[in-house]
């Protein structure tokens, strides 16, 4: 009779493990461009990881993480979620149970970060911010992915100019990054060298 309540249980058991899932708050304010101007409510910010070599790539025009690192969540600034100061906002990132269970590069103890685009419209964000796009990042030492089941936050950021006890210097929270442009495959490079040929023969040409 006992081994029905213990087949039970242990299935009870997985499935609380199975449906454990690890919750990220963050909060941060105020960010700005790179001109200093306070970051627009619904402009891009994203959460990501550093994956497993600890190291935060920058992104390309195609894709806002490059490398191992891993796109956690996107959201829109939003001041009204911190005292309506501008270039703010204040989300929770949560269920990230698929996640969690299933990417080598989102782990317990990895780095995290934010990057904001003061460019790019969230609900306009398409699969990378392409060429040119100005952008900052911050991540700070204690802000690494939950173990499974645990909630953890708010990890904050915050500049002098929320007037936030302890804030960071304005110039932590300014987009001074710029998104690299595409790097032209092998076969760009034969053509750009075969044109560059034809161009000094005809040049010789003329001079002949």
């Amino acid at each position: 009779m006992k081994l029905p309540f213990i087949a039970f249980f242990l299935a009870l058991a997985v499935a609380t493990l199975s449906e454990a899932s690890v919750s990220i708050e963050i909060k941060a304010g105020q960010l700005t461009d790179s001109a200093n101007a306070f970051v627009l409510d619904g402009r891009y910010v994203t959460l990501i990881s550093a994956g497993v070599d600890g190291v935060f790539s920058a992104p390309t025009s195609a894709s806002y993480v490059s490398n191992d690192d891993y796109f956690v969540g996107g959201f829109g600034v939003d001041s009204t979620t911190f005292s309506n100061k501008p270039g703010s906002f204040d989300v929770v990132v949560g269920n990230l149970n698929d996640l969690f269970l299933t990417a080598p590069n989102f782990q317990p103890g990895q780095k995290l970060a934010i990057r904001w685009f003061p460019t790019i419209v969230a609900a306009l964000a398409t699969s990378g911010p392409g060429a040119g796009a100005s952008y900052g990042q911050y991540a700070d030492s204690s802000w690494v992915v939950p173990a499974d089941g645990f909630n953890v936050g708010p990890y904050t950021m915050f500049t002098l100019s929320t007037g936030a006890p302890g804030g960071l210097p304005n110039s932590t929270g300014k987009a001074t990054a710029m998104v690299p442009g595409a790097i032209p495959e092998p076969s760009a490079y034969a053509l750009l060298g075969g044109l560059a040929v034809l161009g000094l023969a005809a040049v010789r040409r003329r001079r002949s």
